[in-house]
C-alpha cells in the first residue's frame, strides 16, 4: 500500500455558493473566504462579507460516497460586520452510551469588530460575545486524548482562551431552550450567561499574523534557579517552586517566529508578596473616610466591561528583518511546528527547543498540515495476547501543498526523512488542517475515540474534498526495513498480474520468482489475500503460490521448534533423556506454533484440491494419491475409513441398476398434475400476449449467456470459490454468510451435477480431503437446487433431474457417515437443519421435490440400520413409524400446498373479460417460511394481490357453496338413490361433488372449462378462477368469500390512495366490497370503518374546506394543492363516498362472526380481516350525517352554480359542523345528540334544493326528436334523499321541478307530473304567469297579434303588461322556442300557440279546483279565461 489522494466527499451547488459571495469572476475565490470543515464531517461551513453557507453531509448511495448539500445560507446577525474567520466543533452527546458519536455541531463566526458568534447547524445564533474589540484574525482549537478542550480567540494584540467546560454546558442548554421556547424568548434571554475566558497579550512592538497555542511548558528546578539568577543577579529574589508557563507561538515580524509565555497556576509566593497582600486586606477592612473609598469606586466604576489581559513574555525568537512570516500550523503531538513565510520557506520548528530543524524552499504562498500515522500490529501479536495492550510506534509525516506549482508533496519527519509521495492537485485548491476532533466529552467518559479528518484537500476543481491517506511504513527506510521492500515487491506483482503479458508459463515463472522473495509473513498473508480476490487468478497459479508460503511456513516453524528444542534439551545429563526430552518438545510444538500464514496456506491447498478435482484440471491418479496420502495422515483408525467403501461399491451399483426415488403413487400424480398446471399457465399467458413471462425469459437468456463467457467465466468463479470460506481456522474450513451459498453450490456441483457425473467416483475422498463439513456440503448444494429455473416438459424429464439429485444427495450422506443415522423415537440433528433450510426454500415446489428425495434418504440409511440388527427382525411383525417418518410427512403436506400457491401466484394470469383496473403485480417470494412467520392473513394478502392483477369482477369471487359442503358424505347419498330430488339440490350437490374431485384429485380437466364430457352445456370456467378453485382447496377458510374480498377491497383502495388520480380503483374497491356476501357483513362493516379512517376520511375533509370556503367546484390548482386531485376528479371521488356511505350503512346491522384459518399458518402480523372484526360499530347518525354532506359537496361541485358564502355552515347547525369527521364509532348520548333543524334551517335548505333543481333542467337535451330526462331524474332522485334525510316536504320541489320545466319548454314530461300534485295558489299563479309570459312574447315577435288580443278585454292586456314591466315576478322563460326569429315562422307560432292553450288549460284546471275552497282566484280564473279565448281567436286569424 502506498500513499493515496482518495476522494472524502462531493459538494453539490458549489458554483451558486461561489455566486452568492459574489466571486463567480475569481479563480482563486476560496482565499478571499473563510472556511471550516468540522472535524467529524457532518457540516462545511463558508463565509465571506456578512454571508454564512452551512453545508451538511450526507450519504449518497448511487455515488456511494458523502455529498455536502446546502443546508443554510443567510446573511449573519450583524449584517455591518465582515466574517473574518470560522471554526465548525462537533460536540458528542452526553449519554455514556453516546458520547462516542457526534450528536451536533457549533459554527463560530468572528467579526472585524471583535464578536463571537455560536450559530447552530440550521443558522440559529444561540451565543453572541465580545472578548475584544479587534478584529478575530482566527478562531482555533484543541480536544484530544488526556488534553483539555479549549479554545483559541486570536486578536492582533492578544490571544483570547475559552475552557470547553464552561462554553459548551452553556450552549447545550441555550439549544435546549430555543428548541423548547423558540428565539427570542424572555426564558432563553434569562438563560444567556457571560463565557469566562483569560486574554494573554502580546507585548508592544510586534507585528503578530498568525499564532498556535502549545500549552503548559513543564521545567526541573535547576533550570528555574539557573534561570533567575542569571536575570536577577546573586541577591535576586526567587520562588522555590517553578512556576508553570504556557507557551504561545507567534509568527509574523519583529520576530519572524516569537515564543511567548504567560504564567498560570498556583505558585509558592515570596515573603514581600504576601506582605503586600496582607497590607491590602487591611486596607480594604478601613472605613471609607480613612482609606479613601470614593476614590476606589470611581476606579472601580471607570473599568471596562472586556475582561483584563494578562501580559505575554516573549524569551527568544527566530530573528529574520527580511522574512515574514504569514501562517503557522501546530503537529498533533504539541513538539513540533511548520511556518511558512513571504519569501517561499517553510521552516519547521521545535517548539520544545525554540530551534529551526529544517528548510523548504521554493514554496511560495504554502499551506501545511500534519498527519500522525500508528502503526497497524500484526495479527499474530492482537490473537496472541488479547489481554495484553501492543504500543504501538507512531510516525509524523508533513503535507505540503504550494499551490502555484499545482503539487501536494509528503514529508517524513524523521531525521532527514526524504520526500514520500508528491501528487499533482488544483491551482485554486486549500489544504484543510484540523488541530481538534470531537468535543464536550465529560470527564467520565473514556470511551471516545478522537478520529476525525485532520488533514483535507478542498479541491474546487471537481468540488470535492480529498482525505490524504499515508501507510506507516513510508516512514521507514528503504534501506533497511524488510516490510518496506516487501511492499515494494506486492506492488509490483499486482501491476505483473494486472498486464498479463505473456505465455501462461511465463507468468507461473515470474510470479513465484517473487513469492519466494518476499521476507515477512504479515506481507505473504497480503499476498495471498490479494490473489484469492482477483478475478483473473488461475488455479495453478494461485496452488503454486499457496504451495511456496506453506513450505516457507512449515521451514520457519520447523526452525522455531528445533531452536526451543536445543534450549530446552541443553540442561540434560544423558543423551537419551535428551532424546525423548526433543521428540516431547517437538510433538508439542508443533501443532501450537503454527502461525496464521501457515493455517491459511494449508486450507487454501486444500480447496484448490477440491476445485481442480471437481474441473478436472488435474489427473485423477494424482489426487488419488494425495487424497490417500492426507487420508492416512489423518486418520486415527484404519478400520473405520475402510468400511465404507465396500458399501458404496454396492450401492452404486443398486442407484445403476434401478431407479431408486420410492415415491408413491400419490406422490407421482400430484407432481405430474403440477407440471400440467403450470403448462397451462404459461401457455395462456403467452395467448394473452403478456410480456413478463418473454421478458424473463429473455433475462434468464442473458445471464446464461454472461455466464457462458470462456474467456472469465471460469476464473471469476475460481475467484468467488475461494471468497466464500473462511481459512483462518486451523484444520477446520467454514463458509462465510449464507448469502454466497447458491453461487458456491452452482461452482462445486454444476459440473457433477449437469454434465460430468463419472466424478461422483471420487467425490467422497475429495470431500474428505478438503476438510469441509458435510452439513456446509449438503446446504450449498441445495441452495444451487432449489435455485434453479423449473422447466420440465414432461414426467420423464424431471423422473431423470431427480435420480441426478438423489445421486449427489446420496454422496454427500455418506461423507456425513455416522450423522445421518437415527434412532426409532429420536429427531436425527443432520435431517432436522435439513428440514430447516427446506423451509426457507424460494421455490416451494422444488423445495417439495427435495423433500420428498431427502426423506426416502433418510428412510432407506433407516431400513439399512434395522436390517443390520438381527433382533428386530425376529421380534417384531408389524410396520414401525419413527418419529422422522412424522417429520418428513408434516413438512411434505405444507410444502405440497405452498408449492401450489407459490406456482399459481408465480404466474400473471389475466381475466379474459376484465371489468376493473389491473394493479401492478410484483412475483412474491413464496416459502414455506414465508407463511409460517407472515401471520394468518399472508395468504388472502398474496393471493389478493394477484387477483388484483386480473382485473376480475368481485362478485365472481363469491362462493355459493359454503365450506362444509365441499365434503361429499358419498354414503347419505347412497342410501338414499330412489328418493325424488330437487333439480337445485341436485345441481348444488353435483357441483358438491365436483368440488370433492377436485380436492382429492387436484385438477378435473386438461384444459380450462368443463370436461369434454359435459359437452357445451356448462358455461366456460375463467382461468383466474379456475387456478383460484385450486387454491381453496388447499386454503378453504383463508381464502373464503369475505375474507378474500376484503382483502381485495382493501388492496384497490390502498391503490387508490396512492395514485388518487386513479378512480377506478376506488371504484374496484367498492365492488368488492358490495359483493361481500350477507353472512359476513361483520368483516365489511370493519372494514369499512378502516378504510373510513385510513383513506377517505382526510380527502373528503379536505374536499368539505375547499368547497365550503370558495362555494363550489374549486379551480384545478386549488385542488391538486389540497385534495391531491384535479376538479374534473372530484365529483367521481364524491360520487364514491356516496357509494361507501351505502355501503357502510347497510353493514351495521350484522351478526358476530368468528373467522377461521387453516393449522399451516401461525400467529405473527394481526390479519385484516381479525382487526375488521375487532372495529366497534358505528355511529349511525354519523353516518348519515355524512353522507348528506357529502351529497351537498356532490351538488355544489357538480353545477356551476355559486351558491352563498360558506354554504356548508349555512345548510349544517353549529353542532353539526364540529360533528363533522369526528371519531365515526363514537357512541351516541344525550350530550351528543343531533337536534333537528329549526325553521330558518329549514327554509334555506329548501331554497337549496329548489336552486338545485333550477340547475339539473340544463341537463335535459333533445336529439332527432328525443328528449333525454335521466340525467335529471338521476339527480331528482338524489334530491329526493336529501329532502327526505332533512325532513322537507317533496312535493314543495316537485311543485318548482314543474315549474321549472313548462320554463324551460318540457311541458310533455311537466303535464305527467302535474297529474299526481295537489295544486295551490302559488302554484296555480305561477302556472298562470308562465302562460301569460309566453304569449307576451308571441306578440313581441308578432305584433299583428296584439291587436287581437286586445280586442278580448282591456283585463288581458293590462296583465300582459304587468308581466313585460316586472321580470322578477314568476320564473323567466329559458326554452329554446323563445328565440323571435323561430316565433315569426308559420309553423313555430302555431306550435308555441298550442303550448300556451295547453299550458292555460292546465292553469286554469288548478284555478278551478281552488276556487271552491279558496277566495281571490275569481281574477286569475278571467284570465285564464281571457287567455284561452285569445289563442283561440289568434288561431282563427291565422287559418
Amino acid at each position: 500500500m502506498s500513499c493515496e489522494v482518495k476522494v472524502l466527499a462531493s459538494i453539490d451547488n458549489l458554483d451558486e455558493v461561489q455566486e452568492q459571495f459574489g466571486l463567480s469572476s475569481e479563480e482563486n475565490w476560496l482565499n478571499a473566504i473563510s472556511y471550516s470543515l468540522s472535524p467529524a464531517g457532518d457540516i462545511l461551513a463558508l463565509g465571506h462579507g456578512s454571508i454564512l453557507v452551512v453545508l451538511a453531509s450526507r450519504w449518497d448511495r448511487q455515488r456511494q460516497l458523502n455529498v455536502y448539500k446546502t443546508a443554510w445560507r443567510g446573511a449573519i446577525d450583524s449584517p455591518s460586520c465582515i466574517i473574518t474567520s470560522v471554526l465548525c466543533t462537533p460536540i458528542v452527546g452526553q449519554g455514556q452510551s453516546s458520547q462516542t458519536m457526534v450528536d451536533f455541531s457549533y459554527i463560530m463566526v468572528g467579526l472585524d469588530d471583535g464578536q463571537v458568534l455560536f450559530y447552530g447547524e440550521n443558522g440559529t445564533l444561540i451565543h453572541s460575545q465580545t472578548f475584544h474589540q479587534e478584529p478575530v484574525q482566527a478562531i482555533k482549537a484543541q480536544s484530544g486524548k488526556h488534553i483539555n478542550e479549549e479554545l483559541y480567540v486570536q486578536h492582533p494584540s492578544c490571544t483570547v482562551i475559552l475552557q470547553g467546560a464552561q462554553v459548551f454546558p452553556l450552549l447545550r442548554s441555550l439549544r435546549q431552550q430555543i428548541n423548547r421556547y423558540g428565539i427570542g424568548s424572555p426564558k432563553v434571554n434569562e438563560a444567556q450567561e457571560t463565557i469566562a475566558c483569560r486574554k494573554w497579550s502580546y507585548e508592544k512592538g510586534m507585528t503578530i499574523v498568525d499564532a498556535v497555542v502549545v500549552g503548559p511548558q513543564k521545567s526541573c528546578t535547576y533550570d528555574h534557579l539557573l534561570t533567575a539568577s542569571l536575570e536577577g543577579g546573586f541577591f535576586a529574589k526567587y520562588r522555590h517552586a517553578a512556576p508553570q508557563n504556557s507557551l504561545i507561538i507567534a509568527a509574523g515580524s519583529k520576530p519572524y517566529v516569537g515564543f511567548h509565555y504567560a504564567k498560570e497556576g498556583f505558585t509558592q509566593p515570596v515573603l514581600a508578596d504576601v506582605a503586600r497582600a496582607v497590607a491590602s486586606k487591611i486596607k480594604s477592612a478601613l472605613p471609607s473616610w480613612l482609606g479613601g473609598g470614593a476614590s476606589a469606586q470611581q476606579q472601580t466604576a471607570a473599568e471596562p466591561q472586556l475582561p483584563p489581559s494578562e501580559p505575554l513574555i516573549c524569551r527568544f525568537g527566530l530573528c529574520d528583518l527580511q522574512r515574514n512570516a504569514f501562517a503557522v500550523w501546530l503537529a498533533p503531538n504539541y513538539q513540533l511546528a511548520a511556518v511558512a513565510d513571504n519569501l517561499g520557506r517553510v521552516i519547521l520548528v521545535d517548539c520544545q527547543r525554540g530551534i529551526a530543524l529544517r528548510i523548504w524552499k521554493g514554496y511560495r504562498d504554502a499551506q501545511c498540515g500534519f498527519v500522525e500515522v500508528a502503526e497497524k500490529l500484526p495479527k499474530e501479536s492482537s490473537s496472541a495476547a488479547p489481554g495484553r495492550k501492543m504500543d504501538r510506534r507512531k510516525a509524523l509525516f508533513l503535507v505540503i501543498y504550494a499551490p502555484r506549482r499545482s503539487v501536494l508533496e509528503i514529508w517524513s519527519l524523521r531525521a532527514g526523512g526524504p520526500k514520500v509521495a508528491a501528487f499533482s492537485a488544483a491551482k485554486n485548491g486549500q489544504l484543510i488542517y484540523n488541530t481538534h476532533s470531537q468535543m464536550g466529552v465529560t470527564s467520565g467518559a473514556s470511551k471516545v475515540k478522537y478520529t476525525g479528518h485532520g488533514c483535507t484537500f478542498f479541491d474546487p476543481s471537481d468540488s470535492s474534498l480529498k482525505e490524504i491517506v499515508i501507510p506507516f511504513h513510508c516512514a521507514l527506510s528503504d534501506s533497511k526495513s524488510k516490510l518496506a521492500k516487501d511492499l515494494h515487491l506486492l506492488k509490483r506483482l499486482k501491476v505483473c498480474l494486472k498486464s498479463g503479458d505473456g505465455s501462461e508459463s511465463e507468468e507461473l515463472e515470474e510470479m513465484t520468482d517473487m513469492c519466494r522473495c518476499f521476507e515477512t509473513d504479515e506481507v505473504r498473508q497480503q499476498c495471498v489475500e490479494m490473489l484469492a480476490k482477483q478475478r483473473k487468478i488461475r488455479p495453478k497459479l494461485f496452488a503454486a503460490v499457496v504451495d511456496i508460503f506453506a513450505e516457507i511456513a512449515v521451514e520457519e516453524s520447523i526452525v522455531n521448534s528445533t531452536l526451543g528444542v536445543s534450549e530446552a534439551s541443553a540442561g540434560g545429563d544423558d543423551d537419551q533423556h535428551g532424546d525423548e526430552e526433543h521428540q516431547d518438545t517437538r510433538s508439542i510444538c508443533l501443532p501450537a506454533g503454527k502461525s496464521p500464514l501457515q493455517v491459511m496456506c494449508e486450507n487454501y491447498q486444500r480447496l484448490v484440491l477440491f476445485y481442480l478435482h471437481l474441473h478436472g484440471d488435474r489427473p485423477s491418479i494424482e489426487d488419488g494419491k494425495a487424497v490417500q496420502q492426507r487420508s492416512q495422515e489423518k486418520s486415527l483408525d484404519g478400520n473405520d475409513t475402510e468400511e465404507p467403501h465396500p458399501e458404496l461399491v454396492d450401492q452404486k451399483a443398486d442407484a445403476q441398476s434401478t431407479i431408486n426415488l420410492q415415491l408413491s403413487d400419490q406422490e407421482l400424480t400430484v407432481i405430474e398434475q403440477l407440471i400440467e398446471l403450470i403448462r397451462l399457465n404459461e401457455s395462456e399467458g403467452s395467448q394473452a400476449g403478456q410480456n413478463a413471462t418473454v421478458a424473463g425469459s429473455a433475462a434468464s437468456k442473458g445471464v446464461k449467456f454472461d455466464e457462458s463467457v470462456s474467456s472469465g467465466g471460469r476464473n471469476s468463479s475460481f475467484m468467488e470459490y475461494l471468497s466464500s470460506f473462511n481459512v483462518t481456522n486451523e484444520d477446520l474450513i467454514l463458509l462465510r454468510d449464507e448469502s454466497s451459498h447458491a453461487t458456491l453450490g452452482k461452482i462445486i456441483f454444476d459440473k457433477l451435477y449437469r454434465t460430468d457425473s463419472s466424478r461422483l467416483a471420487g467425490f467422497v475422498e475429495a470431500s474428505e480431503a478438503c476438510g469441509l463439513m458435510p452439513e456446509d456440503l449438503l446446504r450449498t448444494f441445495l441452495a444451487y437446487w432449489l435455485r434453479l429455473p423449473f422447466n420440465y416438459s414432461d414426467m420423464s424429464t424431471l423422473i431423470e433431474d431427480l435420480n441426478r439429485f438423489n445421486a449427489v444427495l446420496h454422496q454427500i450422506c455418506l461423507v456425513a457417515r455416522d450423522r445421518i443415522y437415527f434412532e426409532n423415537n429420536a429427531i436425527c440433528l443432520w435431517w432436522q437443519s435439513v428440514r430447516e433450510y427446506l423451509l426457507e426454500s424460494p421455490c416451494a415446489l422444488r423445495g417439495l421435490l427435495a423433500a420428498l428425495m431427502c426423506r426416502n434418504e433418510a428412510l432407506r440409511h433407516e431400513s439399512r440400520r434395522r436390517s443390520d440388527e438381527e433382533e428386530l427382525t425376529a421380534t417384531e411383525q408389524f410396520e414401525q413409524v419413527s418419529q422422522e417418518a412424522c417429520q418428513w410427512m408434516l413438512l411434505i403436506y405444507k410444502l405440497e400446498d405452498v408449492a401450489i400457491l407459490g406456482k399459481i401466484l408465480g404466474e400473471s394470469v389475466r381475466c379474459r373479460n376484465p371489468g376493473w383496473p389491473t394493479l401492478k403485480y410484483q412475483k412474491p417470494v413464496v416459502s414455506l417460511k414465508e407463511i409460517l412467520t407472515g401471520g394468518k392473513g399472508i395468504v388472502s394478502e398474496l393471493v389478493a394481490k394477484w387477483i388484483a392483477s386480473t382485473g376480475i369482477d368481485p362478485p365472481m369471487l363469491v362462493i355459493e357453496v359454503p365450506p362444509e359442503a365441499t365434503e361429499l358424505d358419498i354414503k347419505a347419498e347412497e342410501s338414499s338413490p330412489g328418493k325424488g330430488t330437487d333439480p337445485e339440490k341436485s345441481s348444488r350437490r353435483e357441483r358438491n361433488r365436483r368440488l370433492a374431485m377436485l380436492k382429492a384429485n387436484l385438477l378435473l380437466t386438461s384444459e380450462y372449462g368443463p370436461s369434454k364430457d359435459g359437452g357445451g352445456e356448462q358455461e366456460e370456467l375463467d382461468p383466474v378462477l379456475y387456478n383460484l378453485n385450486i387454491l381453496r382447496l388447499h386454503f378453504p377458510f383463508s381464502l373464503d368469500s369475505g375474507q378474500l374480498l376484503a382483502q381485495l377491497a382493501w388492496e384497490y383502495i390502498g391503490a387508490w390512495s396512492r395514485n388518487m388520480a386513479n378512480v377506478a380503483c376506488l371504484q374496484a374497491g367498492l365492488a368488492s366490497l358490495k359483493a361481500i356476501p350477507r353472512l359476513q357483513y361483520s368483516i365489511k362493516h370493519g372494514l369499512c370503518c378502516m378504510i373510513w379512517n385510513a383513506h377517505l376520511k382526510i380527502p373528503l375533509e379536505a374536499t368539505k374546506k375547499l368547497v365550503n370556503k370558495v362555494g363550489r367546484l374549486p379551480k384545478e390548482k386549488l385542488c391538486l394543492q389540497d385534495i391531491g386531485i384535479s376538479d374534473a376528479l372530484v365529483p367521481q371521488f364524491l360520487e364514491c363516498c356516496l357509494e361507501f356511505f351505502d355501503q357502510f350503512g347497510g353493514s351495521l346491522d350484522h351478526d358476530k362472526l368468528e373467522l377461521r384459518f387453516e393449522d399451516l399458518l401461525q400467529d405473527g402480523p394481526v390479519p385484516l380481516t381479525t382487526l375488521a372484526t375487532q372495529q366497534s360499530s358505528a355511529n349511525m347518525a354519523l353516518l348519515r350525517l355524512h353522507q348528506e354532506l357529502t351529497t351537498v359537496l356532490l351538488i355544489l361541485t357538480s353545477f356551476s352554480v355559486r351558491y352563498a358564502n360558506k354554504p356548508i355552515q349555512q345548510l349544517f347547525d353549529g353542532m353539526s359542523n364540529q360533528a363533522f369527521f369526528s371519531e365515526i364509532n363514537r357512541q351516541q348520548n344525550a350530550t351528543n345528540a343531533l337536534p333537528k333543524a329549526d325553521q330558518l334551517l329549514r327554509k334555506t335548505r329548501l331554497e337549496f334544493l329548489c336552486r338545485t333543481v333550477t340547475a339539473t333542467m340544463e341537463l335535459i337535451h333533445e336529439d332527432m326528436e328525443t328528449v333525454y330526462y335521466a340525467d335529471h331524474n338521476g339527480w331528482m332522485d338524489t334530491i329526493e334523499r336529501l329532502a327526505g334525510a332533512w325532513e322537507l316536504e317533496f312535493g314543495d320541489i316537485r311543485k318548482h321541478q314543474i315549474i321549472e320545466l313548462y320554463a324551460y319548454g318540457w311541458d310533455t314530461y311537466a303535464h305527467e307530473l302535474l297529474e299526481n300534485v295537489i295544486p295551490d295558489q302559488t302554484f296555480s299563479n305561477l302556472l298562470l304567469t308562465i302562460a301569460g309570459r309566453r304569449l307576451a312574447l308571441y306578440t313581441k315577435a308578432n305584433p299583428t297579434a296584439w291587436g287581437q288580443i286586445a280586442a278580448v278585454g282591456p283585463l288581458l292586456t293590462d296583465y300582459l303588461d304587468t308581466l313585460v314591466s316586472n321580470s322578477n315576478y314568476g320564473p323567466p322563460l329559458r326554452s329554446v322556442e323563445t328565440d323571435e326569429t323561430v316565433l315569426a315562422t308559420a309553423a313555430g307560432s302555431d306550435l308555441f300557440i298550442e303550448k300556451i292553450t295547453k299550458l292555460t288549460e292546465k292553469a286554469f284546471n288548478c284555478l278551478s279546483a281552488l276556487a271552491v275552497n279558496a277566495k281571490g282566484t275569481a281574477k286569475e280564473l278571467r284570465i285564464a279565461g281571457l287567455i284561452f279565448d285569445a289563442c283561440a281567436t289568434i288561431k282563427d286569424h291565422r287559418h
